[in-house]
């Protein structure tokens, strides 16, 4: 059974290792190290943003990062930026990311008006669990390399 936990700074270690794998695994061009991110964490949390850890039979399996904000076009409106989400490479499959998105989304979110996520478009597994939760294509962001 997935259970849903407040993260705070005392978890960046946590956090920053899961954080490390979710970079690895979407390909992201972030070089940062573990301690690195484990900095970056705990100034985040200690900044405004959230996050939980997710955990099965009572071991931490993943992780949510988010923000809670005001919508720029309707002020009275809330919307969740979720920056990181993860579920742990040997508990995937198994239909915990699914479970644990539509848990913390009712428990911490209910009151958001939408949630945002960001996709790097080669990640195609993650635009697939993305999709499969009802998310649509919104925008594509572009780069382009100086020579």
């Amino acid at each position: 059974m997935v259970k849903i936990v407040k993260a705070g700074p005392e978890d960046s270690a946590t956090l920053a290792e899961m954080n490390k794998h979710l970079i690895e695994d979407e390909d992201h061009r972030n070089p940062m190290t573990i301690n690195e991110l484990s900095r970056r964490m705990k100034s985040w949390l200690r900044s405004g943003w959230e996050a939980v850890l997710i955990l099965d039979e009572n071991v931490t399996v993943g992780y949510a990062l988010y923000q809670r904000r005001t919508d720029p076009f309707y002020p009275t409106e809330q919307v969740v930026y979720l920056r990181q989400f993860f579920i742990s490479r040997p508990h995937r499959q198994r239909g915990l990311g699914t479970v644990s998105f539509n848990t913390i989304k009712n428990e911490y979110w209910s009151k958001a008006k939408r949630i945002e996520v960001e996709v790097l478009v080669r990640n195609k597994v993650g635009i697939d669990f993305w999709h499969s939760l009802g998310f649509t294509d919104y925008a594509l962001s572009l780069k382009l390399d100086a020579a």
